[in-house]
Parts: C-alpha cells; sequence; structure tokens
C-alpha cells in the first residue's frame, strides 16, 4: 500500500505536481506513434539537455540514443537515468520509485506482518535527476 502524494490541490494540480513542475516545460509523446520519434528528433535539434528514465536500450530502439540525438544537435547533453545501470546483469530490470526504495533500504519496515508502506515522498524519482 502506498500513502501517494495527493495533499492539497490547487487549479486542478496537486500542490505536490506544481512544486515539482514549477517553471518547466513539458510535452507528452507517444514513442510507439509512427510521427512520436521525428518529433523527439526535432526537439532535440533546439534542446539545451535530453533526460530519459527507460531502460538500457529503449531509445535506440527508437532511434532517439545517444548516437543518433548527437547527429542531430552536436552540442546536446544527455542524461540516461536507469535503476540497476546501463549494462550488467540486473540492467534489463524495471525501477520504479517503490523497487528503488525498497532495494535501497529506506523503505519504512512493516509492523507485524503487515506489508511495508512506501514513503510518502517518491525519493528515488525525485532525486535521481
Amino acid at each position: 500500500m502506498s500513502l501517494g502524494c495527493g495533499g492539497a490541490r490547487a487549479a486542478g494540480l496537486s500542490t505536490y505536481f506544481t512544486q515539482q513542475n514549477c517553471g518547466k516545460r513539458n510535452v507528452c509523446i507517444d514513442l510507439r506513434a509512427d510521427d512520436g520519434p521525428e518529433l523527439v528528433r526535432r526537439l532535440a535539434a533546439h534542446a539545451d539537455v535530453v533526460i530519459e528514465n527507460f531502460r538500457p536500450g529503449v531509445m535506440a530502439k527508437f532511434g532517439l540514443d545517444w548516437s543518433a540525438l548527437q547527429r542531430v544537435n552536436p552540442q546536446l547533453i544527455m542524461l540516461s537515468i536507469s535503476g540497476f545501470g546501463q549494462d550488467g546483469p540486473e540492467s534489463q530490470r524495471a525501477a520504479y520509485a517503490s523497487i528503488i526504495h525498497a532495494e535501497s533500504g529506506i523503505l519504512p519496515e512493516g509492523v507485524d506482518d503487515e506489508m511495508a508502506l512506501d514513503l510518502d515522498l517518491s525519493a528515488a524519482d525525485v532525486l535521481s535527476g
């Protein structure tokens, strides 16, 4: 069970969401759509930084790995965040915040036979970047 980050809301958005995204411009792109990868390349051509947190190999599958994006913008900085590294035996494991919380030891222990609760704040997601 997760307590989540519901909290107070303003203008239809949680204050947590507003705090984490203040001053950011965001867009959601479906990479599986026919024009999705091309849209990412067009945006990357004008970007300073691209941050991605897929499992290793996913960006390459869509033609959006470092070598491809660097060709459209040689000045681009790219940060790839993965929970279990870019290579090695654990690299293809999914890494959701609650998994990282548990494996790192910061997840609180349960009481008696109850399952441990996850953190109120998704520390792995917020602090990794």
